[in-house]
C-alpha cells in the first residue's frame, strides 16, 4: 500500500501491522481532534514532528572494530519534537498514549507500546513498533506560552517492520 498522506505521521497504540496503520486516517497526527483551547486547526494545528527536535530512526550503537569497520546493532531509537502543543494537546497526548485523563493521567504509566510510521535519514518512511516513553516535565517538555513549545516524545527499543 502506498500512503498518499501529505504529511504520513502516524501512531497507533499496541503493536499492529504496517497495511493496519497505513489503511486508517485515523493515525494520522493532522487528524487528531481539535482541543478546547487550540485557537484553530489553522494556528496550532496537530502536525507532523519539528525537524529541529526530531531525530531519525537509528541503532543504538555502531561499535568499530580494530580495523575500523563499523557494525550497527541494538534496538532502534528516535524522537519526535511535537510543538506548539496546548495544555489539553498535552493532555490529549498522554491521555491518548498513557491512559486517563488529565495533565498527568496516570503517573506510573512511564511507557506504552506503540506502532509509529516516521521519516528516515534518507527521505523514505518507516514503519516501528517501539516502546514510547512518557516526556518527563522540564527535561522532555519546552515550556511555552499555554502549554509547551516543544514536547519531545522518545520512541525506544524499536523494531522496522516492512508488513
Amino acid at each position: 500500500m502506498t500512503d498518499t498522506a501529505e504529511y504520513p505521521y502516524r501512531i497507533a497504540l499496541g503493536w499492529i501491522t504496517k497495511a493496519a496503520l497505513e489503511a486508517s486516517a485515523s493515525y494520522l497526527l493532522t487528524n487528531f481532534p481539535l482541543q478546547a483551547d487550540q485557537v484553530s486547526i489553522y494556528v496550532n494545528p496537530w502536525g507532523p514532528p519539528d525537524d529541529k527536535y526530531t531525530t531519525y530512526p537509528a541503532f543504538t550503537r555502531y561499535p568499530q572494530a580494530s580495523d575500523q569497520t563499523q557494525q550497527a546493532d541494538g534496538p532502534i531509537n528516535f524522537k519526535w519534537g511535537l510543538t506548539y502543543f496546548t495544555e489539553n494537546m498535552v493532555a490529549y497526548w498522554e491521555g491518548l498514549i498513557f491512559g486517563g485523563l488529565g495533565m498527568y493521567p496516570d503517573a506510573t504509566t512511564q511507557n506504552y507500546p506503540v506502532t509509529v510510521k516516521t521519516r528516515k535519514h534518507n527521505g523514505e518512511f518507516g514503519v516501528y513498533q517501539c516502546y514510547a516513553n512518557r516526556s518527563i516535565p522540564n527535561q522532555g517538555m519546552q515550556r511555552g506560552n499555554r502549554g509547551v513549545e516543544a514536547y519531545i516524545q522518545d520512541f525506544v527499543q524499536g523494531t522496522e517492520i516492512t508488513s
